[in-house]
């Protein structure tokens, strides 16, 4: 449990995992979270994928 919920701890574990992502992938978790950030509204569903970090080009 995460603060008393389950979901919580869902969200967050998701969300932690992309940092160590970042890094295997030897990306800038900085300037991979502020284009996601910045191109998530734009970008179509079928391609949410190609916000990842693993597929994130500096």
């Amino acid at each position: 449990m995460f603060v008393g919920s389950e979901s919580g701890g869902y969200w967050a574990a998701t969300f932690y995992s992309f940092f160590p992502t970042c890094k295997l992938n030897e990306v800038n978790p900085y300037q991979w979270l502020k284009h996601t950030l910045e191109n998530i509204r734009s970008t179509p569903e079928k391609k949410i994928s190609s916000l990842l970090p693993q597929n994130f080009s500096e």
